[in-house]
């Protein structure tokens, strides 16, 4: 599953460039009096009124909407002076009430993490050594600058461990395969192409029966049978309703309308 990404760039913001691109920043709002139908709403409006002070490239909320308020590949001011000089986004998730809406805007929330960290060429690995996702928590404690602890409380309090966090940012949420998941199957698929296309070659080199032999050379011989479209006569081969049609017609031309 994707996601539309809207677009509400905030103008008057600083452009200033990254010292380095190493981070994606996860936050959640904190602010447990803004949980109501229009809560990512308020919180953009909140932003574009303080962006002086505070500001992040994304936010998540209203049941999985994703809306960009500012450029990525720039500083943001969304996790202190230590950590904004590294970071090529920083995403805000927006806080509900409603258990189902937050299964959609968490989906939401992952999806866009693992996106922008593929777009950085950072790892989707949240928390760990070196670049990748990291939560505020980890800027607060590894580089400092900041005092902010999310998005772990409010994620435990809907449901996710903070396990699981990890664990989503790692393989993501949707039906999708991990690496190893897709390099087998893909093995397997080609393994399947391989006994078909052996089957395929088994049926068309097995010869005619006796009986069919004498029709067999004359609908070759009058044009009415082609193969099967891979050079293959295939006598064994199972005819489709379409390939009956074209066969009748071959055979209306050639006898019946000349």
């Amino acid at each position: 599953m994707s996601y539309i990404i809207e677009k509400q760039l905030m103008s008057g913001l600083p452009n200033l460039p990254l010292t380095a691109i190493k981070y994606i920043v996860a936050h959640e709002s904190g602010n447990s009096s803004n949980t109501g139908s229009n809560a990512l709403e308020n919180e953009i409006a909140y932003m574009k009124r303080n962006k002086a002070n505070a500001f992040v490239s994304h936010w998540v909320g209203g049941g999985g909407r994703i809306v960009q308020v500012a450029p990525v590949n720039r500083i943001q001011y969304g996790c202190g002076p230590k950590g904004n000089p590294y970071s090529y986004a920083q995403v805000e998730l927006a806080r509900t009430a409603d258990p189902q809406q937050f299964q959609k805007d968490y989906a939401a929330y992952i999806w866009l993490l693992r996106k922008l960290a593929i777009e950085a060429g950072v790892p989707t690995m949240l928390d760990g050594n070196g670049n990748g996702i990291k939560s505020h928590r980890w800027i607060a404690d590894n580089l400092g600058g900041t005092t902010h602890r999310d998005p772990f409380a409010y994620l435990q309090s809907m449901g996710i461990t903070e396990a699981q966090f990890h664990r989503d940012i790692q393989n993501g949420l949707e039906e999708g395969l991990t690496l190893s998941q897709y390099n087998e199957l893909k093995q397997e698929i080609a393994a399947l192409k391989s006994l078909l296309a052996e089957k395929a070659s088994t049926h068309s080199q097995q010869d005619v029966g006796t009986s069919h032999k004498e029709a067999w050379e004359w609908a070759i011989k009058e044009g009415l049978i082609r193969g099967d479209g891979s050079k293959n006569m295939n006598p064994a081969g199972v005819l489709t309703r379409e390939q009956m049609a074209t066969i009748l017609k071959r055979y209306y031309d050639k006898f019946i309308a000349n």
